[in-house]
């Protein structure tokens, strides 16, 4: 299923996994949720905050909020319900997942001059 993402519930408990395709549209649904279910902001806000995480992984030194705006123009009909503290979470979310990245390279330069 190349260029389709799979997304888990965030609930760590909660089997349920969803096949989107790149325009967020749900291909599969596999398994159920065993718990309440979240509403549309919660949802909205952790299909953004995967993509942008994934982006910065793999852009490191494209600026924060070129991303975000980017992943925000690409998910259209995802962006109404967001709010200013959901973009902030957008933006911690990345530079966390920026620093771990960057600590594995830097990591990974270190054994190579010990070497």
């Amino acid at each position: 299923m190349s260029g389709y993402s799979h997304f888990r519930c965030t609930n760590k408990k909660c089997p349920a996994n969803v096949v989107v395709n790149k325009l967020n549209k749900i291909i599969k649904v596999i398994n159920t949720h065993n718990h309440e279910e979240y509403n549309n902001r919660t949802m909205t806000k952790n299909i953004i905050r995967s993509t942008v995480k994934r982006s910065a992984e793999n852009d490191l030194y494209i600026k924060s909020n070129k991303l975000i705006r980017r992943e925000l123009r690409n998910t259209e009909n995802f962006t109404i319900n967001l709010e200013h503290n959901d973009i902030k979470f957008l933006r911690r979310s990345m530079y966390e997942t920026r620093k771990n990245t960057i600590q594995i390279y830097q990591n990974l330069l270190k054994k190579q001059e010990i070497n």
